[in-house]
């Protein structure tokens, strides 16, 4: 599923936000309300969350009034202090929570982990300011913040939006960030407005490097140009490709005519190469010129979709690889049962209990798995499944590919 920022130039960029997103915007005031405008007010109408530690939780609730009629939304505040600290219930599903004393860090992530728990998933979310965490707490306190709350933002299927300012934040902590989340915008003030490019866009390698040019109209971001695109291709196989034939950066980039530190950049993803440089460097390393495929298989968790089995039966499909191996999440209902394989299929599985107790017959035979038990199904396959027990059971459920045959 896709999801807008609300500026369809910039969904342009990286072919629309997906679920699971996290969003590191690295700006300059006031771009940053902008953003958040457009982003906020847009449709689908999703639960929000909004953690604001630059304004009052009043102050956000007055901008958006008219947006927010329908919405739940629920705003902590991290910037009024102790002054009716708690939670209020405003009109039309809007609440307010003011953190009795945002200097500790343990008060918003309390707050944080409730908002969580309460919305679950599908929600999304706005940091309004990494920085003046940063400010209250430290750089480590904040980063650490960060790294805990972007992947579990990242299950719970939610997009979600981090601000900072980047001149104030050390390369180190700028690093962490970076590999963690799943894109980061850089703006930059550029002659009459401003420039936001893509600096990461994971699955995405193609809008690396992708920029537009901007100004601020009366509080609203407008597009008034689109710098060329910059063709750029995935990093991690050109990495993997130069380790592979034991040649340093160094010595690549020397050989390809630029710098270490843009090949460097190029292959984190932090920025992109010209298609002569790419070609150049796949010369050197023995590839013909032509990008080669990356040495894996990647499926991200905002791809996968679930579908129905059988009745009480329910599946996600994790992975599929072109030798034809699959691999599948399956979710067993409490008290359901099947007389029929999951999968038809004559190919080897392997299946590794999640959670919860399942039954597995094999013709006349019988095995019961706990949660944590594996079994490989070579001969015979499986003829009928049951849980027995009051909670669901889940399974990693693995097809291997078809043997292949000697000679």
């Amino acid at each position: 599923m896709q999801m807008t920022t609300g500026l369809p130039e910039v969904d342009r960029l990286i072919g629309g936000l997906q679920i699971g997103d996290n969003v590191v915007w690295q700006i300059i005031s006031p771009v940053d309300s902008a953003i958040i405008r457009s982003f906020v007010t847009s449709p689908p109408a999703a639960d929000l969350v909004y953690l604001t530690f630059t304004e009052s939780a009043a102050d956000v609730l007055e901008r958006y009034h008219s947006s927010w009629r329908t919405r739940d939304v629920l705003v902590v505040d991290c910037y009024s202090g102790s002054v009716g600290a708690g939670t209020a219930k405003s009109p039309a599903r809007r609440r307010i929570r003011i953190v009795d004393d945002p200097r500790e860090p343990a008060q918003v992530i309390e707050a944080l982990r409730q908002a969580e728990d309460t919305f679950g998933p599908g929600a999304i979310y706005v940091f309004d300011n990494l920085t003046a965490m940063q400010d209250l707490w430290g750089p480590e306190e904040a980063l650490n913040l960060f790294l805990e709350h972007c992947p579990r933002l990242y299950e719970l299927r939610t997009v979600a939006y981090w601000f900072l300012r980047k001149e104030a934040h050390d390369a180190s902590f700028l690093a962490r960030l970076q590999r963690t989340t799943q894109i980061v915008f850089d703006s930059s003030p550029s002659a009459g407005g401003h420039v936001l490019r893509v600096a990461k866009a994971a699955g995405r390698p193609d809008s690396v490097g992708r920029a537009i040019q901007f100004t601020l109209k009366e509080g609203r971001i407008e597009i008034v140009g689109r710098e060329t695109e910059q063709p750029t291709r995935t990093g991690e196989a050109l990495r993997a490709q130069r380790k592979a034939r034991g040649i340093s950066q160094a010595e690549l980039a020397r050989r390809v005519g630029i710098t270490p530190s843009a090949l460097s950049q190029a292959e984190s993803g932090r920025r992109g190469l010209s298609e002569e440089t790419l070609k150049s460097a796949y010369a050197v390393l023995g590839t013909g010129g032509a990008a080669p495929a990356l040495p894996y298989t990647l499926a991200r968790r905002r791809a996968r979709r679930s579908r129905k089995l059988a009745t009480g039966l329910r599946a996600e499909e994790v992975l599929e690889d072109p030798s034809r191996m699959s691999v599948h999440i399956l979710d067993f209902g409490a008290g359901s049962s099947g007389r029929r394989p999951p999968f038809p299929t004559k190919q080897k599985e392997v299946v590794v209990l999640l959670s919860g107790v399942l039954e597995l017959q094999f013709g006349a035979i019988a095995e019961v798995l706990q949660a944590g038990d594996a079994i490989v199904v070579r001969d015979e396959p499986v003829t009928g499944w049951s849980n027995a027990g009051s909670s669901s059971a889940r399974a990693l459920w693995c097809i291997l590919p078809p043997a292949q045959s000697p000679g």
